[in-house]
């Protein structure tokens, strides 16, 4: 048979304290390079002009400011006119998991109070089939 390989020499301690400092430092560098960027895409993202529903907002502070003008606007517990149903639909489109909770026909939502707290939300209108019968 052959010569088996040579083993290489066990670094010293100073070369294994110099690698693992370099290696921290690196990690250390690389984590500050990706909060940097984080806070970078997330301080754009805001300024990022926002359609939805045909309307443009300059950023997401003009979505919000939107909503609530919205919200002020609206009579409790009756129905949002179309154009305002359709802004809706789609801004709710935009939340995570919109596909699997639509379990039935959205045909139109509601503005108004949600228990006895106090709390006002928007409720989405869902057709449902009992019986051979529509119901909302």
């Amino acid at each position: 048979m052959g010569e088996e390989p040579p083993v290489p020499a066990a670094p010293d301690a100073a070369e294994t304290t110099a690698a693992k400092g370099a290696t921290e430092t690196a990690a250390a560098d690389e984590a500050q390079e990706a909060k940097e960027t984080e806070g970078d895409a997330a301080g754009s993202a805001g300024d990022e002009p926002v359609r939805v529903a045909g309307h443009t907002f300059p950023n997401r502070d003009g979505v919000h400011a939107y909503v609530r003008s919205l919200q002020e606007a609206l009579v409790d517990n009756e129905p949002l006119s179309s154009e305002d149903a359709l802004f809706m639909f789609h801004l709710t489109s935009f939340l995570p998991n919109f596909e699997s909770k639509l379990t039935a026909p959205c045909v139109g939502f509601k503005y108004g109070p949600h228990g006895n707290g106090g709390l006002k939300c928007f409720f989405y209108a869902a057709l449902r089939w009992h019986s051979g019968e529509r119901q909302c």
